[in-house]
């Protein structure tokens, strides 16, 4: 090799990713793998499902979120969601001339109750 040949940079150190620590156990975090992965809006769709545990539409959301997402791209993360499996269709109600479509978690998913004072 040439002195003018560059060292490569892995992908996570030249993106400035801070690599992930690794015990060397074969052990993943899935936590952070999860986090790092998954759509901000689909984990604030999976938070508020959890937290208000009923069903909800893409437009009940909005109102959750302060209107900081529309309707069509919460709506959008909910199909995602629910192809990948973690809700499911749970009702479907004629709202002035559309569907509401309301959702819930899949009986796979078992998401920790939220903390609530005693």
């Amino acid at each position: 090799m040439s002195e003018s040949t560059q060292t490569r940079e892995s992908p996570a150190t030249s993106t400035g990713v801070e690599e992930s620590r690794h015990s060397g156990d074969g052990q993943l975090d899935w936590g952070a793998l999860l986090s790092r992965s998954i759509h901000p809006t689909r984990l604030w769709i999976i938070e508020a499902l959890r937290i208000i545990d009923r069903p909800l539409s893409a437009s009940e959301l909005e109102r959750v979120f302060d209107g900081k997402q529309s309707t069509s791209a919460i709506s959008y993360h909910m199909n995602t969601l629910a192809k990948i499996g973690i809700v499911k269709l749970a009702d479907m109600q004629q709202v002035r001339g559309t569907w509401k479509r309301l959702y819930v978690f899949t009986s796979a998913v078992k998401p920790a109750p939220p903390n609530r004072p005693s």
